[in-house]
């Protein structure tokens, strides 16, 4: 079960000798002591996992355990995945990790059996703070994505808390994205708020395997102890089920586990529910989203590097 193409794991490595440049010794004066929970992913690129039972895991990058490091980011760039068996990639500890041109393909003939539940990108459970997948290509799967549960430090609050971005995406599976309450193995009444936005993405559902687009519950992940139905769990779509450059439905969803009253006028139109317009959206109350309420995507996009360079943290002396 737990076997991956590849896996990043950087737990408990704390303070590392990295050589300074391509070739140095790091014993003799070429090297210098760095933090390894500064040392973001910057060159994984172009590379695929295929006929494995998992593709990809990160292991505590930019983040030491639950605490983040500001200044790091990540990009897995151009990650190809197919017929795993599944998660197409399993996400542990990490911080500003952007997930940009994943492609996930699957066996459509294998969903018409109810118990495969294979799943492009599984984020569920452990600390994931920023994240944003962007330009996602995930078919054939029984969930496309299963967003973060666990999004930001302990105690923290405000509207730009917690926040997971998914944008510019086609999501062909059962269900193209479920959201579930906040959760976690090790206590939940500590956890941050979350809201997720869904910007762009295009959803549609193989004919073995119809299902919905958006699914939003308050059981909490599977793999969590402890569930919190009490925290913010909004989800906002822009432009709902079309590609980028077109114009359509901003929507404000508030899940149905919690009150009507936790719907935010500032964010929608909480005395419109338009609910029965969307019946591939289940779990939520939908409202038209307000204008001006959409943040900028974070991590931004980062160039892509040459084919022959070779994986070297930056470093400074």
């Amino acid at each position: 079960t737990y076997c991956y193409g590849f896996k990043f794991d950087n737990v408990f490595n704390g303070d590392l000798l990295i050589p300074l440049a391509q070739g140095a010794d790091p014993h003799d004066g070429g090297g210098v002591v760095t933090d390894s929970y500064t040392i973001g992913l910057t060159d994984f690129v172009r590379n695929e996992a295929y006929a494995v039972p998992n593709g990809l895991t990160i292991w505590w990058v930019c983040a030491e355990y639950e605490t983040p490091r500001d200044n790091c980011f990540s990009t897995v760039q151009e990650f190809r995945v197919w017929h795993h068996h599944r998660w197409g990639y399993f996400a542990y500890e990490t911080n500003q990790l952007l997930l940009d041109h994943v492609t996930v393909r699957g066996d459509v003939a294998v969903l018409a059996n109810e118990y495969e539940n294979v799943t492009a990108l599984y984020l569920v459970d452990y600390f994931q703070r920023k994240t944003t997948i962007r330009h996602a290509d995930l078919q054939g799967m029984a969930i496309a994505i299963e967003a973060p549960v666990h999004r930001d430090v302990r105690g923290s609050s405000g509207p730009n808390v917690g926040m997971t971005v998914i944008e510019d995406s086609l999501l062909i599976a059962g269900t193209g994205i479920y959201i579930t309450s906040p959760s976690s193995t090790n206590g939940a009444d500590d956890l941050a708020p979350q809201t997720t936005v869904i910007r762009n993405v295009r959803f549609d559902h193989p004919a073995t395997r119809p299902g919905d687009n958006i699914v939003i519950t308050g059981d909490g992940a599977s793999s969590s102890t402890s569930n919190n139905q009490e925290l913010r769990n909004d989800v906002w779509v822009i432009n709902y089920n079309l590609a980028p450059g077109e114009q359509g439905d901003n929507l404000y969803i508030v899940p149905t586990y919690q009150d009507p009253s936790r719907c935010d006028t500032t964010l929608g139109d909480c005395a419109n529910e338009i609910s029965g317009n969307y019946p591939h959206i289940t779990g939520g109350r939908i409202y038209s989203l307000a204008e001006g309420t959409i943040p900028t995507p974070v991590p931004t996009a980062t160039p892509l590097p040459t084919p022959e360079r070779l994986y070297l943290p930056m470093v400074t002396q």
